[in-house]
């Protein structure tokens, strides 16, 4: 069996949604960064006629507690740079088992037209 980005990212995302449950770890409730946690950026990829793949990884330990800790990130896409007028929205849980890092595939989105996009978590 050939195992493709997608099916590899939809593994990922499974491994992810085990390591919520793990005892291991505990959840912030509303973590706040005292700076950007996306000192590695957000990016999109992996683009189909009605959906994308967004990413980012919160690389900043600059909120107390956030080592062995889930933190819930908040995700939007928007028609508008403004973000008034909202296409998509969800949330995921962020694991420092998988490094803090962020995989969302938006589905329901119309082809051939532009999008923003943002992540959100808590800041000071």
């Amino acid at each position: 069996m050939t195992i493709t980005r997608r099916r590899f990212l939809q593994g990922a995302a499974a491994l992810a949604a085990g390591a919520v449950l793990a005892p291991a770890e505990r959840l912030l409730a509303q973590p706040r960064f005292s700076t950007s946690p996306y000192t590695l950026g957000i990016a999109s990829g992996y683009p189909h006629a009605t959906g994308v793949t967004l990413w980012t990884r919160l690389a900043n330990d600059s909120a107390p507690g956030m080592h062995g800790a889930h933190v819930e990130v908040r995700w939007e896409v928007a028609h508008d740079e403004a973000f008034a007028s909202i296409a998509a929205r969800g949330a995921v849980i962020s694991s420092s088992a998988l490094a803090h890092s962020v995989h969302v595939d938006v589905t329901g989105l119309e082809p051939a037209r532009p999008y923003w996009y943002r992540f959100l978590v808590a800041t000071r």
